[in-house]
């Protein structure tokens, strides 16, 4: 016997035992209904609390624009040297890439490097210096649109100068 006679033998088979049983009543109630499981209401979710929606358009964000230093401290410090911290990384080749980035759109920059506790060496992108407050608030500004967060440095003039190395 071949293995494609019987293939065909058992389809033959299944269809008869089908037909008999369509025909000789389905509908004789010698079917067993099956009870279904019952459905149960599933737990309701817990409330969440979206107040934040509300209350973040009415709260104050200080966006650290609002100046550099607080009313009246630099006028007993006497004239100051402003400069911009356009960036501060712990490898000296991260600050040159971006030192020769800011020079190739014409700002003056220097990098300065920072002992810090513990160990380690930071090194400070830095431009400038300036004379006067606006003109470190533009470049800074100017970084701001270059999505470079930079942060205004001051200190009186009397002092050494920032250590920029070219």
């Amino acid at each position: 016997m071949s293995p494609g006679s019987f293939i065909a033998g058992v389809a033959v088979g299944g269809a008869t035992v089908l037909l008999f049983v369509y025909l000789t009543g389905m509908d004789s109630g010698s079917v067993e209904v099956v009870a279904e499981p019952a459905v149960t209401e599933p737990d309701p979710e817990p409330e969440i609390d979206i107040s934040f929606f509300q209350v973040l358009p009415e709260q104050q964000v200080k966006t650290g624009n609002e100046g550099v230093e607080p009313a009246g401290r630099t006028a007993d410090l006497g004239p100051q040297e402003y400069m911009v911290q356009a960036g501060s990384f712990p490898r000296r080749p991260d600050a040159d890439k971006l030192r020769a980035q800011l020079m190739l759109e014409g700002m003056d920059v220097g990098i300065a490097a920072s002992p810090q506790q513990g160990g380690g060496i930071r090194h400070r992108v830095l431009v400038g210096p300036f004379d006067n407050q606006a003109d470190a608030q533009e470049t800074r500004s100017a970084l701001s649109e270059r999505d470079i967060q930079a942060t205004i440095l001051s200190r009186p003039l009397a002092r050494k100068p920032f250590e920029a190395q070219p």
